[in-house]
């Protein structure tokens, strides 16, 4: 019997995966793993020493969004001010370490900060990933006596992503921000609050950002460099692979690869290995004049062992108009080599994290990987204002990227 499961999507600007990168217990440059010992692994001052940075940014994220902000910051930092970064996963240290970075700070005058951007869950709640270091910084006692605040020699920079219809808007973020000033840390610029009840949590960070990096650079002693493009993406072509090539991923069918029980797609399905349901019926639910999509839609699970069970996860894996693909090939200057295949690994320093370093086509990657028929953001005109044909256009972008009321009046 066709079993149809009713769910509503709420579709954004970014793709919704089924997958997810699987945890490690290491902090990343910029996408690179480095495995570190065990006695150091949760130590933020061992990970900035270790990798020789001046900045490391850790996240507390539920859906990925705090996570996608901190390497865009990083990018900013190493672009415009060639300022090597570390990012990572609050998870992945402890609160007590930043008595470390402070004691380091005092003991060799060095210049470093520390960057949190940190998600709000729910009505004030921390992230699944920032609960442990929330609890043990709260938990931090100044030292009896008249001695200086332990973290007198830390410099921090903080962004909250929150939800103002939520009481306790962006809690997370202020309850951080003020345990370390209590604890002695001096915060660089203001406390940023993005908001997605009001819909404006991009430009809040994005106004957030303009203004802090210029203090945190100032800090660092960094100057500005000249606004010029860097890609952080190594692409190299592979004119030897074809369709048939031995050594490539292909994404096939879901019932290709699994074992078949009594004529039924068996799995085993989870995270890494979900069952690729066809979609069988969307209608719109917002009326036109709405900013936003809301779907209501049907996958078709007919065939399988599969049930399902409220609270379990579906999402909508979306692909590009084959129109715009084809358009945006002809603007790179890529049509004659649509299918021509790639690979794609990341610039050392440049923020970017690699995902997928399989080989597969230019159509492939701009069909199902990259979101171009999304709205141009205020960010996009200032990357683009880097690859601009003459003076006249990169001041033009370069306006609409730092003036808000000028790019939403076009």
């Amino acid at each position: 019997m066709l079993l149809y499961v009713v769910v509503f999507v709420l579709i954004t600007a970014t793709a919704v995966t089924l997958w997810q990168k699987q945890k490690t217990t290491a902090f990343a440059s910029y996408g690179e793993k480095q495995e570190l010992a065990s006695d150091n692994v949760r130590s933020l001052d061992y990970a900035l020493v270790c990798q020789d940075k001046s900045i490391i940014i850790v996240y507390g994220s539920q859906t990925g969004t705090a996570e996608e902000y901190a390497r865009r910051l990083a990018r900013n930092l190493y672009e415009d001010y060639s300022i090597s970064t570390a990012v990572a996963d609050i998870e992945d240290f402890d609160a007590s370490s930043l008595n470390e970075v402070a004691i380091n700070n005092s003991r060799t005058a060095r210049r470093v900060l520390v960057c949190f951007i940190l998600a709000t869950y729910g009505d004030g709640e921390p992230t699944d990933s920032t609960t442990s270091f929330y609890q043990d910084l709260s938990t931090i006692e100044m030292e009896d006596g008249e001695g200086d605040p332990p973290l007198r020699d830390l410099h921090y920079i903080a962004f909250g992503l929150g939800n103002s219809t939520y009481e306790k808007f962006n809690f997370m973020i202020r309850s951080f921000d003020e345990h370390l000033q209590r604890l002695g840390a001096t915060r660089l610029g203001a406390r940023g609050e993005g908001d997605d009840g009001l819909g404006t949590l991009d430009e809040d960070f994005l106004a957030w950002k303009d203004e802090t990096l210029v203090e945190a650079a100032s800090h660092l002693r960094a100057k500005k460099g000249y606004n010029h493009f860097t890609s952080p993406y190594k692409v190299v072509e592979t004119p030897h692979l074809t369709i048939d090539s031995n050594e490539l991923f292909l994404r096939r069918k879901h019932n290709d690869s699994r074992v078949e029980n009594n004529g039924l797609v068996a799995g085993p399905f989870n995270n890494k290995n979900s069952y690729l349901a066809p979609l069988v019926y969307s209608k719109q639910l917002f009326a036109p004049v709405c900013d936003r999509d809301c779907l209501h839609i049907e996958f078709d699970v007919s065939g399988t062992d599969l049930s399902y069970e409220t609270g379990d996860h579906l999402g909508v894996w979306p692909t590009n108009p084959d129109a715009e693909v084809q358009r945006m090939l002809m603007i790179l200057g890529l049509s004659n080599k649509a299918d021509t295949f790639i690979t794609i690994s990341e610039n050392q320093d440049s923020g970017a994290q690699v995902f997928n370093t399989e080989p597969r086509t230019y159509t492939t990657i701009l069909r199902y990987e990259l979101d171009i028929c999304g709205k141009v953001s205020r960010e996009i005109c200032g990357a683009l204002s880097k690859m601009a044909p003459n003076a006249e256009v990169e001041t033009h972008m370069v306006q609409l990227a730092a003036d808000r009321n000028l790019f939403h009046s076009i």
